[in-house]
């Protein structure tokens, strides 16, 4: 009997602790006994109550505490979008007290920044919609101050049974600070990349620059004329303006330009050297100017611009004559506004940058002929500097061969000591149509076929007197009735045969000479010189 009436719950050990708060029977009056249990019961399960209540309250109290002491501002809309809870650090954040928002819908509070007050209610909607139950989106928000700032937002919402929305609670942390830094990174990662294409790119010039100091870098003469040059060049040099060297093929016009540079404010600052006549016609534009990745097919990286890359220092247009008339009209721009864009980019580049030119075509010849802009020429035509060439300087002769036989003696192994008065004299009165480049040529080819301690030439250089009335004009006349023109084309007409009529490669014409391909079939050109059998 007692087991069955623990199974139906009615024995002593089977009873609920409340099974004393059942009713009393109506038929009889409860005793005292009963009403003290009862009591007891009450007061016991009263304390239960009070404890778990008080524990809520402390965790509430902890929830509360954390929630203000957060790093996030906690914010509840109801299903009116109206706040309902708005913690204390919402207040930190945002400027606004609780007292100042609740009750408000967002619209009325103006705490959105309005260009993204769209975006923030198409992701709402998008949510709600959705019955997602939460998402992350950054936004700007306004600070009671006016003051703007970037917070990143956590949002989840509370749905009925029946989907329909219940509240909103929001968490924002204050990001502005990130994103600055993050922009800052940004813009140094860019910085190293930009100094790392610049470095990438100032080694192929510096290795021009090695071989400008193992060869001839600095000027040698004592003329008259070479002193005025270079009297005009310091003149300039520590202005900004513009200078246009203009002079023959082979009178080393690169040399004054490098030199105007040393003597200039730029001389820490790169100088950069380009030859327009050896820069394909498809490629100058991008070789000038730079190109973004992606700019035109094959173009896989992007690639810093000559202009760029001489941003503060000198940029050095050697053979300006022959860039292409579409691209003249940008380089004039360069030279106007100190500006340009890259090749796939339409934001322009500020440069400052020092222009030099150099020449050998008549410019103003060009112009005529509609080959190039006469505001260009304009432009690069503020500080003429004529290079006289070598025929104009015979007292620098001289001078010039014993430091090429120096030079090439050195790196040939040879002991030359001694050059006959009469081979002086022979390099004295020669026309040189090729200038200096061609005296550094022909001193090369002595130093190797000299066997002791004299110079001996190689070929034999056919006097040309020169007197005061020759003025460096082609159609000047020889003793013989040869022109300066005859002289050249008989010079290129034996560098074409010794090669097999080969023009470019290591053992092409144009090497032999010293010259770009491009200058050496234009000169071939003017001088009317084909290879045999062709129309």
């Amino acid at each position: 009997m007692q087991k069955e009436a623990e199974i139906k719950g009615t024995g002593s050990q089977g009873q609920s602790p409340l099974s004393a708060l059942e009713p009393f029977s109506m038929n009889r009056k409860p005793t005292y006994e009963e009403l003290e249990k009862r009591v007891r019961v009450l007061e016991k399960e009263s304390l239960k109550y009070t404890q778990t209540e008080n524990r809520l309250n402390e965790t509430l109290q902890r929830l509360n505490f954390h929630i203000d002491n957060a790093p996030l501002a906690v914010v509840e809309f109801n299903n009116r979008f109206q706040i309902t809870y708005w913690s204390n650090q919402a207040e930190k954040i945002f400027g606004w007290n609780a007292e100042e928002v609740m009750g408000k819908r967002i619209d009325q509070l103006k705490w959105v920044y309005k260009d993204d007050m769209h975006h923030v209610a198409e992701l709402s909607a998008e949510m709600l919609a959705s019955r997602r139950t939460s998402n992350i989106h950054i936004n700007r928000n306004y600070r009671k101050d006016g003051s703007v700032i970037i917070c990143e937002w956590y949002n989840s919402v509370l749905l009925n049974s029946k989907g329909k929305l219940i509240s909103i609670q929001s968490m924002a942390r204050d990001v502005t600070e990130q994103h600055r830094l993050e922009a800052e990174l940004a813009k140094a990662f860019d910085e190293i990349k930009r100094l790392k294409d610049q470095l990438e790119a100032e080694n192929i010039y510096l290795r021009d620059e090695i071989k400008l100091k193992e060869g001839f870098g600095e000027i040698i003469g004592a003329s008259d004329v070479i002193k005025s040059t270079i009297h005009k060049i310091r003149q300039v040099a520590p202005s900004k303006t513009t200078v246009l060297f203009a002079g023959e093929t082979g009178t080393g016009k690169g040399i004054f330009a490098r030199f105007l540079h040393r003597e200039s404010d730029r001389r820490d600052r790169p100088f950069v050297n380009v030859n327009c006549a050896s820069l394909p016609a498809n490629l100058i534009e991008s070789e000038l100017f730079g190109r973004e990745k992606g700019a035109y097919t094959g173009s896989t990286a992007r690639q810093i611009g000559r202009f760029e890359l001489a941003n503060n220092g000198t940029i050095f247009l050697d053979e300006i004559g022959e860039v292409p008339m579409e691209l003249q009209a940008k380089l004039l721009k360069v030279i106007e506004e100190g500006e340009f864009e890259r090749i796939g980019s339409p934001h322009p580049i500020k440069v400052d940058v020092r222009i030099i030119a150099a020449t050998n075509r008549d410019l103003q010849e060009e112009i005529k002929k509609g080959r190039f802009r006469q505001d260009l020429y304009f432009r690069l035509n503020i500080f003429p500097i004529n290079i006289p060439p070598l025929r104009d300087r015979k007292g620098d002769i001289p001078l010039l061969v014993k430091a090429f036989v120096t030079k090439f003696s050195k790196s040939h192994n040879r002991d030359i000591k001694r050059i006959p008065a009469k081979i002086m004299e022979s390099l004295k009165n020669y026309a040189w149509p090729g200038n200096v480049r061609e005296l550094i040529n022909v001193m090369e080819r002595a130093v190797i076929v000299s066997e002791g301690s004299e110079l001996q030439l190689a070929e034999k250089i056919d006097a040309i007197p020169l007197d005061s009335s020759i003025r460096g004009d082609e159609s000047f006349s020889t003793g013989s009735g040869e022109t300066l023109a005859d002289a050249q084309r008989e010079h290129i007409l034996k560098a074409l045969q010794q090669t097999g009529w080969r023009i470019e490669g290591p053992r092409g014409a144009a090497q032999i000479l010293d010259l770009q391909p491009n200058t050496l079939r234009a000169r071939m050109k003017k001088l009317g010189i084909k290879r045999p059998g062709t129309p």
